[in-house]
């Protein structure tokens, strides 16, 4: 950047409403200047992300797992598609796999949208509108089948129906115990984690004595429980981040002579703020 972009800069911006009318022929009924950096720092981890190709076309697939309604999914989607886009440059397919009881998912997290210059859309899936039944033709997506569609069948058969299953796709104690932990944990978002262990004490199935603390599925949990805490720490971060940005405009803005209203509508900070501002600059 020259020194002539900055001069240019700062004389577009003296004569910004008058040159946006003249020179980029934009007119509005109403305009506020808004802060310019962007200071907030985007961390993301994609929950599944495959490079495919086909018929030598490469794009990437993105998948979320979600368990509950989340009103911000289509602003978080939007955030990992300009994410990845610039870091691989492939097309990219997302995919919101949601795995909670809601039916109604569509009018809260909402799957597509226009936002001005096209139309944005990620696919949203529904684990509860598939038939369980497809999930108990393989050892891999039978635990599947707790969070499935049960057709109408009443919850003690589909809990029946996913043990038995067991006997023929599981050999070791080890692949046993993990499974019926995980199914405890997945069948508690459909409240059916006491049918499940009423169903294992039968006289008919193995008795199992599970300490879920001791399974890879609860390390797992209990590790994404602690990131999503450290996530926490880091948003209250970003957010006293933007405090800071918006003090120190105000900060330039003062020594400017700009008036206490002009500073609060570009900046939105309180009077209070931009009056402490004052008395600090004085002291």
């Amino acid at each position: 950047m020259s020194k002539f972009d900055d001069i240019f800069k700062e004389r577009l911006r003296k004569t910004f409403l008058v040159a946006l009318e003249k020179v980029f022929n934009q007119r509005f009924d109403k305009i506020n200047a808004q802060p310019i950096e962007f200071r907030k720092q985007v961390k993301r981890k994609a929950d599944f992300l495959f490079h495919t190709s086909l018929n030598g076309d490469n794009a990437l697939i993105h998948i979320e797992i979600q368990t509950r309604n989340d009103p911000k999914m289509i602003k978080r989607m939007f955030t990992y598609i300009a994410l990845l886009y610039d870091k691989y440059e492939l097309p990219v397919k997302q995919i919101v796999l949601f795995l909670g009881k809601n039916k109604n998912i569509k009018s809260t997290m909402i799957p597509e949208k226009n936002v001005g210059l096209f139309d944005y859309r990620y696919e949203l899936i529904n684990i509860s509108d598939i038939s369980y039944e497809i999930f108990l033709e393989n050892k891999e997506t039978l635990i599947f089948a707790i969070l499935g569609n049960f057709n109408g069948e009443k919850d003690v058969a589909v809990v029946e129906k996913i043990l038995r299953k067991t006997d023929s796709f599981f050999t070791t104690e080890e692949e046993i115990t993990e499974f019926f932990a995980d199914l405890l944990i997945f069948s508690s978002l459909r409240k059916l984690e006491k049918q499940v262990q009423l169903q294992t004490k039968k006289p008919n199935f193995m008795p199992l004595d599970i300490d879920i603390t001791k399974t890879l599925t609860y390390k797992q949990a209990k590790k994404i429980g602690e990131l999503e805490g450290e996530l926490k720490g880091e948003l209250k971060g970003e957010i006293k981040g933007e405090l800071k940005g918006k003090l120190e405009i105000a900060q330039i803005m003062l020594l400017d002579g700009m008036p206490t209203a002009q500073i609060q509508k570009f900046t939105k900070l309180s009077i209070t703020q931009i009056n402490a501002l004052k008395d600090k600059s004085k002291s």
